[in-house]
């Protein structure tokens, strides 16, 4: 079946028109006359519009004659002809993005092969994630000799020694264990997999970007002390993200710091604060907030020395005769501001990766003022701190005074762009009404664009009548969050011919639910209903372990054609005499509430799916399936004699129409196929790495079957490997760890 949605857009050049002008009137007008009025007419045109589109081809490829000379700029037929000109091992056609940049720094490896620089260049350039590159030699307890370079400790956690046994004092080195800032060091262990032994070089891999959420509500918690939140507005744990800091490739290149890196923020790297007091700052303290003579003189008493702990400045602080002042509230946290340093997980975490807005004030809270904690019972103890934070959990307490309103950024971790998030999606159309601030949304127009502006949470939202063309979508780069405390309802117009029927599109909206569970309600007779980049809660756990209810797309009218495009959404189903003639599913996640019920229940029309990974029981009455993953209880088309089931995965015992290359999951491997199955984790419907490598690279171009196939992920791996055999130092033997 033709795919709806991957029709290349016009180029806007003017070229087709022209062309095919110039060359009809080169036609004698008798020709043109007769394809007029022949008994079918316009075969001549066609014709003529076939020739123009290649006089099209031509002309644009002249244009781009001189572009085509260079590879920055060149088309992507063109690369492996200036590869060829450098002699590279050219990658999958299937990574363009690594196979361009692979030919154009081609020399710039070859001059480099063999250093860590190369080898963790070569991470993000071939596969766009990021990573760091440890030598195993450099992870194993031994003894030093004169021929090693100057012994240093390899972590300020710890104070390890170099190749000696770990220093247990301070626990927070075994949280570093085993990623790529391990302070402790290790015994060798020979086996392939394994990170620790002379001749192996790790590579530890982070496949997911971190997205910037901005102006989010958070939701409130009851909570014993202080006003609770979850940066989720659903009331999820999620994890904070820290976004990629790290300084582009270039002459002052350098291994990544911890926090630089797009990964889950633990509590210790936001808390993580290093300060060091200064001669000047004394004084300054005394002009800014008219601290005595004697504590500044005893502050400069501590010059020089660097503190690795904000407890450590403290009990310094308590020795000074003038103790009392020093660490009073204003006091210590005007010291605080001025001591902090910059190279500290705390002070380029805070606001860079995640901040705290209390009543309406413009900017967020100062750093000193705000500390990382545990708060998985909701209980902390702060010193002179307004706002804690727990990163692992997404999770804010604030002390008094109470907040009249809270707004927070931060960012999560996303593979790809699927559903609602915070990422580009250039969005740029007019609005004819706008909607900012929060609260109730009422007065949607029934056509025209309707665009909220926002991140912020609505609730109740009003229902949509007598629609006719209307856009409901997020400004670029927003995720607002739409509460239903009932059914939305979204009717279409009556038909009045020789008008269309109506058409609806929703654009980057996050639906969920309030109390319990709710539906989008499409009524009426709509030509086209359009969902791109939107979510419908399927549902899930909130922070107490309450169920967060799911959201279902129902149809009640009737929808010529119906499309999901890059979308995650609760159950669809037909309701009543509702019917969907064409459904079309492009790179979206489709989940029921509980495994074994119904994600997708259309008893009419033609089912449509690319790319799609669908967690739950699959009933419809015609399927047409490529690239998709189902996950769950079998599969029931009741029409298996049209459609097709093509290089895709479905239970065992379903009944499925004319499959061909496809995989069945044993009944054991669906739950061990994904790293999370509950929506807002990071690792959401991620393929593990054990996943069986007929669900891995079982899609059509040989890449994983389901929602991430675009990815590319078995290519990037593959074109990384190819490329550390060519560059990296003779005899050493690589290991890939993946840390998200």
């Amino acid at each position: 079946m033709a795919d709806l949605l991957e029709t290349a857009p016009p180029v806007d050049d003017g070229y087709l028109a022209y062309f095919t002008e110039k060359i009809w009137a080169m036609i004698p007008e008798v020709y043109r006359h007769e394809d007029g009025t022949a008994i079918q007419p316009g075969v001549l045109r066609a014709l003529v519009e076939t020739w123009a589109r290649q006089a099209v081809t031509l002309r644009r490829d002249q244009d781009r004659l001189w572009e085509d000379f260079f590879i920055e700029m060149c088309s992507l037929w063109a690369v492996p002809y200036i590869g060829d000109l450098v002699g590279t091992r050219l990658l999958s056609p299937y990574n363009p993005r690594g196979q361009r940049i692979d030919v154009a720094k081609t020399i710039y490896y070859r001059r480099r092969a063999g250093t860590l620089r190369v080898l963790e260049e070569l991470i993000a350039d071939i596969t766009g994630w990021e990573g760091v590159v440890v030598e195993g030699f450099k992870t194993l307890g031994r003894t030093f000799h004169n021929l090693d370079l100057p012994p240093t400790p390899r972590g300020r956690l710890t104070a390890t020694p170099p190749g000696g046994l770990a220093d247990l004092r301070r626990a927070d080195g075994s949280a570093l264990a085993g990623g790529p800032f391990d302070e402790y060091f290790h015994t060798p262990d020979i086996r392939r997999a394994r990170p620790y032994g002379i001749p192996k070089l790790v590579f530890h891999l982070y496949r997911l970007g971190a997205v910037e959420l901005t102006g989010v509500e958070p939701k409130p918690h009851a909570a014993p002390a202080g006003a609770a939140y979850t940066f989720d507005p659903s009331g999820r744990d999620i994890p904070l993200y820290a976004p990629r800091t790290r300084p582009d490739h270039g002459d002052t290149w350098r291994t990544a710091r911890e926090y630089e890196l797009p990964a889950p923020i633990p509590c210790r790297l936001l808390s993580d604060a290093q300060f060091e007091v200064k001669l000047e700052h004394g004084a300054q303290l005394v002009s800014d907030i008219g601290m005595t003579a004697g504590a500044a003189d005893d502050l400069t008493t501590l010059a020089g020395i660097r503190f690795l702990r904000e407890s450590d400045l403290r009990t310094r602080l308590s020795m000074l005769p003038t103790s009392v002042e020093l660490l009073s509230a204003n006091v210590f946290q005007g010291i605080l501001r001025l001591t902090a340093l910059d190279d500290c997980g705390k002070s380029q975490l805070l606001p860079n990766a995640v901040s705290v807005m209390l009543d309406g004030a413009p900017g967020p809270l100062p750093n000193e003022q705000v500390a990382g904690a545990n708060l998985s019972i909701w209980e902390a103890f702060p010193l002179h701190k307004r706002a804690l934070i727990d990163p692992e959990r997404g999770r804010l307490l604030v002390y008094d005074p109470a907040p009249a309103s809270v707004l927070v950024n931060y960012h999560t971790g996303v593979y790809m762009p699927v559903g609602a998030t915070g990422f580009t999606r250039r969005f740029t159309t007019p609005p004819d009404a706008q909607f900012s601030g929060g609260g109730a949304l009422a007065g949607i127009p029934s056509q025209g664009v309707a665009r909220i502006d926002d991140s912020r949470t609505y609730s109740p939202i009003g229902n949509v009548g007598a629609i006719t063309g209307l856009t409901i979508a997020a400004a670029d780069s927003e995720r607002p969050y739409l509460r239903l405390t009932t059914t939305w309802r979204l009717t279409a117009a009556p038909p009045a011919p020789p008008q269309p029927d109506a058409s609806l599109t929703l654009e980057g909206l996050w639906i969920g639910a309030q109390t319990s569970a709710r539906s989008v309600v499409l009524e009426g007779d709509y030509e086209t209903v359009c969902l791109r980049y939107c979510t419908l809660d399927p549902g899930g756990l909130d922070a107490d372990g309450a169920e967060v209810p799911p959201v279902t797309l129902v149809i009640r009218g009737f929808v010529e054609r119906l499309i999901l495009d890059s979308c995650v959404t609760g159950p669809i189903r037909l309701d009543g005499t509702g019917a969907v003639e064409h459904l079309v599913i492009r790179d979206s996640i489709v989940q029921a509430t509980r495994p074994a019920d119904k994600a997708l229940e259309i008893g009419v029309g033609v089912v449509d799916m690319a790319r799609t990974t669908v967690l739950g029981r699959v009933d419809v009455l015609r399927l047409y399936a490529t690239d998709c993953l189902i996950a769950g209880p079998p599969v029931d088309v009741t029409d298996t004699q049209d459609g097709c089931f093509r290089f895709s995965a479905a239970p065992p015992g379903s009944r499925l129409p004319k499959p061909y290359e496809w995989f069945e999951l044993d009944a054991g491997t669906v739950k061990a196929l994904f790293v999370s199955d509950e929506y807002g984790q990071p690792g959401y419907v991620m393929l593990r790495e054990t996943a069986p490598d007929g669900v891995a690279r079982g899609g059509e171009n040989g890449a994983e079957m389901g929602v991430f196939n675009r990815v590319g992920a078995p290519f990037k791996r593959d074109g990384l490997n190819a490329k550390i055999a060519e560059y990296m130092p003779f005899g050493l033997a690589p290991v890939t760890v993946i840390q998200t």
